[in-house]
């Protein structure tokens, strides 16, 4: 059935390109595209405009247009929406964590970022005080990862970044603490947020669970290069790829919709950031067919100024 609709998609793809593409209709799709998080009709007419969308026409812009398109799928109210259905996850503890299951493995045992983090903040509250500890979560979305370790860790300090204003005063309104602030930010101007705190000669924690993924080649690659900058920093990244781009002679590559795939620690190293650790899991199987060409890519690592 598979190779029978991979057929007449390639038959009809070119004449419907030009179609929705080179007319009037452009427009009209961007708009219904910019919501695709929160249409709820998604039979093989959806599947079929979205795969033309994002492969026929998004993955062929320049990364100004691409940035744009991104944007919009996060705004008029799909950032908030995004937010919210994230915050209603049940993400308070490890325990949480152990019933929460991604495929055939639990959270706690997929994302090994959740336990690596707290036990390099455990390390370092060995010889540093809390007061000059940050945390720093790249594209926050709905705030549960970084509330998670405040659970934890009342004391450190937080800073939530994301790139839409509606995700980040969702976010307000649900984390009245302190310690607990707020930036709008672009992942490659990292720097920015790290002047508006003063943070240079703090110890700095940096992470990304899922927002990686969003970011093109070029950003992705001023992003690490920002980091490898700073003094004391220690990223961890937890990001979705293709297992099928494993074996192929890229560093990156166009996943699906808005997201690609990146082989982080190769960037890393670009970079001359020094990796602690890189894992990849595999938590899909047979029983999970809509996913089974995905996993989980973590890596930790640091800069030499740490």
């Amino acid at each position: 059935m598979k190779k029978f609709l991979k057929l007449i998609y390639n038959l009809v793809k070119y004449p419907a390109s030009l179609i929705f593409f080179k007319t009037p209709l452009k427009k009209i799709l961007i708009s219904y595209m910019k919501n695709y998080r929160s249409i709820k009709n998604r039979g093989l007419l959806f599947k079929f405009i979205s795969k033309l969308f994002w492969e026929e026409y998004y993955n062929k812009l320049d990364l100004k247009e691409k940035d744009r398109i991104r944007d919009l799928t996060l705004s008029f109210g799909e950032g908030k929406l995004w937010a919210s259905q994230y915050y209603k996850e049940k993400l308070r503890t490890f325990d949480d964590l152990k019933k929460i299951k991604i495929g055939s493995m639990t959270k706690f045992d997929c994302n090994i970022i959740y336990t690596k983090i707290f036990n390099y903040i455990e390390d370092l509250l060995k010889t540093f005080d809390h007061k000059n500890i940050y945390l720093l979560q790249i594209g926050s979305s709905s705030g549960r990862d970084l509330n998670f370790f405040r659970n934890y860790f009342p004391k450190i300090n937080f800073i939530s970044t994301d790139i839409n204003d509606e995700i980040l005063n969702f976010q307000k309104k649900n984390y009245n603490y302190p310690n607990f602030k707020f930036f709008k930010l672009y992942a490659k101007n990292i720097k920015e947020c790290i002047k508006h705190f003063d943070i240079y000669e703090k110890k700095k924690i940096i992470f990304s669970i899922g927002s990686a993924q969003y970011f093109s080649p070029v950003e992705l690659d001023i992003f690490f290069n920002a980091i490898s900058k700073l003094n004391d920093v220690e990223f961890f990244l937890d990001e979705p790829i293709s297992i099928n781009f494993l074996n192929q002679n890229k560093h990156s590559s166009h996943r699906h919709d808005i997201s690609y795939n990146h082989k982080y620690d190769e960037y890393a190293e670009k970079n001359e950031l020094i990796i602690v650790k890189k894992k990849i899991t595999f938590p899909f199987d047979k029983k999970n067919l809509d996913h089974l060409d995905t996993c989980n890519y973590f890596l930790q690592c640091r800069s030499n100024n740490s």
